[in-house]
C-alpha cells in the first residue's frame, strides 16, 4: 500500500516545479507515472520550466506550465502536455490501469472497477491521508 508520504516523494520533481503560494496539489493518484514521464519530457526541452496547477477537469488532465517568452520550445513543449491531456482520457484516475469516461454526476475516467462506488470507497481506505476520510470526502469522489 502508498502512502501519502510515499506519493510525495515519488511526485517530487513535480511538486517541487509548483511555487509554494500557489499549493502543491496533485490529481488522484491513477494518473502519477503519466505526469513524471511528462515531467521528464518536459524538463529535457527546458529544465527549468515552471508548474502553475495540475488537475482534472471534466475527466480530463489539465496541466498549466510555462517556460519564459524567449524560449524557442513553445511548440515542442505545448505539444507534450496536449498528448499528455489527451493520453489522460484513456487511463483511470483511480489506479492507472485502462479506463474511459463515464456517465454520472461527475465526468470521471475510469476502469471497470473503479466504475463501481464501491470499490472507489475501499481505493480511498487503501490510501493513508494526512487525517481520516470524511463521508463527504468519499462523496465528492463519487
Amino acid at each position: 500500500m502508498s502512502t501519502t508520504q510515499d506519493r510525495n516523494e515519488k511526485m517530487a520533481p513535480i511538486l517541487d516545479r509548483i511555487p509554494d503560494e500557489w499549493g502543491k496539489y496533485l490529481p488522484l493518484w491513477g494518473w502519477d507515472d503519466m505526469l513524471l514521464e511528462l515531467d521528464a519530457k518536459l524538463a529535457a526541452l527546458h529544465p527549468d520550466y515552471v508548474l502553475f496547477q495540475v488537475k482534472e477537469k471534466f475527466g480530463g488532465l489539465r496541466f498549466y506550465a510555462g517556460v519564459g517568452v524567449e524560449q524557442d520550445t513553445h511548440e515542442d513543449f505545448n505539444k507534450l502536455i496536449q498528448e499528455a491531456e489527451e493520453k489522460s482520457w484513456h487511463i483511470c484516475e483511480m489506479c492507472g490501469q485502462p479506463g474511459e469516461r463515464r456517465p454520472g454526476g461527475w465526468i470521471k475516467v475510469l476502469c471497470d472497477e473503479h466504475v463501481d462506488p464501491e470499490a472507489r470507497k475501499r481505493r480511498w481506505e487503501d490510501i493513508e491521508t494526512s487525517g481520516p476520510l470524511t463521508e463527504e470526502d468519499r462523496n465528492a469522489q463519487e
